[in-house]
């Protein structure tokens, strides 16, 4: 099992982003903002969203960051595959997956330390996580499956190419692509009804067509995106599709996106698109002109809070944001304060606090390791117990809270 170094490049990375660009796109409602260049650190390949935060697998380790990407902590994987994370996966059980050029790896501690878990030396490129032990990873032309969190492992031979492995409803994972055969021409749809421990060929139900993105809407509904027009609705739980297209240009379907409270997102050739009622209906909130999502993109991700990111061509971090300025409610957070030092041995000092404050100190795993009310100006925590890692220091008062990253050594 190995150990994961903590880099602490918060005030680095934090520049970072508070220089990137916004690129306004008229009146529409979203714009992208660049929360990660390759050109100013780190590159990002792959993202997903944790108690902690936002966490973004990179070159080494991970960028994790508390604070929807205004500062961010870089976590070094010292494990000799790890030149780069290339997809990262959060269980039902809180356990972190991650696969990597040639390892898949498993933390039980919110990443504080890894356990190598592979089927083999593959170059890995897709993952997924469907229930407490259940991984299901790809590696060009073979699909690897457990259902006991990598003791065993059952491989079949699989598809050359896949864009997307996802579990799009109740038992029921789907893998697709949009070059099917040694020709490339037309698309592969598989299906797998017991964790990936066997599938079944479906390409024949879609005509070949290819398809770029698949999720579950309702019980027997699932979408799946196209590459060339609109997308593919099954009504039935795939036992047949229909196309669909909103629009004589198929805009919507690229790729979609799903929020926890039911909202869908689509990528269409010019945008982002909205739905609030299962994809009846669909509306441009986003409009891409300048061409920052492409259709080789990896990863169209939804956040809890219904934020939408998307990892682009050249390996950048884009996050929607509202493209009009907003609008700003008196005591909107609690006023700056100064942590130090950070990263710390055995106590932390905190200036700059509003009385009464209540201040709270919690390990990624979202449990409280010091929690006070402070009656002054200034506390100090004694982390000298603590175990190494990266914690989230949250201060609260009255209806305003912030975050901040802490790491102790």
């Amino acid at each position: 099992m190995s150990r994961l170094r903590l880099i602490p490049f918060l005030v680095l990375l934090s520049g970072l982003a508070a220089a990137s660009p916004v690129y306004a796109q008229e009146t529409f409602p979203l714009a992208w903002r660049v929360l990660i260049d390759p050109e100013k650190g780190y590159p990002a390949y792959s993202i997903t969203e944790t108690q902690a935060g936002l966490v973004v697998g990179t070159t080494g380790g991970l960028l994790v960051s508390p604070d929807s990407g205004a500062t961010w902590n870089h976590l070094e994987i010292d494990e000799p595959g790890a030149a780069r994370v290339v997809d990262l996966r959060v269980g039902q059980d809180g356990s972190w997956w991650t696969i990597t050029d040639r390892d898949v790896l498993v933390s039980v501690d919110a990443g504080a330390s890894w356990s190598v878990r592979s089927p083999g030396d593959f170059p890995y490129t897709h993952l997924l996580v469907t229930r407490p032990g259940t991984v299901v990873a790809y590696s060009p032309g073979l699909l690897h499956s457990t259902l006991d969190g990598g003791t065993t492992w059952t491989t079949i031979e699989a598809p050359r190419k896949l864009n997307y492995l996802v579990h799009v409803q109740a038992g029921l994972i789907l893998a697709g692509n949009d070059a099917h055969g040694l020709e490339g021409t037309g698309g592969d749809l598989w299906a797998s009804t017991d964790g990936g421990q066997s599938w079944s060929d479906w390409s024949e139900r879609i005509n070949y067509s290819g398809t770029t993105s698949a999720v579950g809407v309702s019980d027997g509904r699932i979408l799946l995106g196209n590459a060339f027009f609109g997308y593919l609705e099954s009504l039935d739980g795939g036992l047949s599709f229909g196309q669909r297209s909103e629009n004589e240009k198929g805009e919507v379907g690229r790729q979609f996106g799903r929020a926890a409270h039911g909202t869908l997102f689509s990528f269409g050739d010019f945008g982002i698109y909205r739905s609030e009622d299962n994809a009846d209906t669909w509306s441009r909130v986003l409009d891409d002109r300048h061409g920052l999502y492409s259709a080789d993109n990896k990863r169209l991700v939804v956040g809890r809070s219904g934020a939408v990111y998307a990892l682009d061509a050249e390996n950048r971090l884009l996050k929607a944001i509202p493209s009009f300025p907003p609008v700003r409610t008196e005591h909107a957070e609690v006023p700056g304060f100064s942590v130090f030092p950070n990263p710390a041995t055995d106590r932390i000092h905190i200036d700059g606090l509003l009385p009464d404050a209540d201040v709270v100190l919690r390990d990624l795993l979202g449990r409280v390791a010091h929690r006070q009310r402070v009656r002054s100006g200034r506390a100090t925590l004694d982390v000298l117990a603590l175990a190494r890692g990266l914690y989230l220091l949250e201060v609260v008062s009255g209806p305003a809270r912030r975050v901040r990253a802490v790491v102790v050594r």
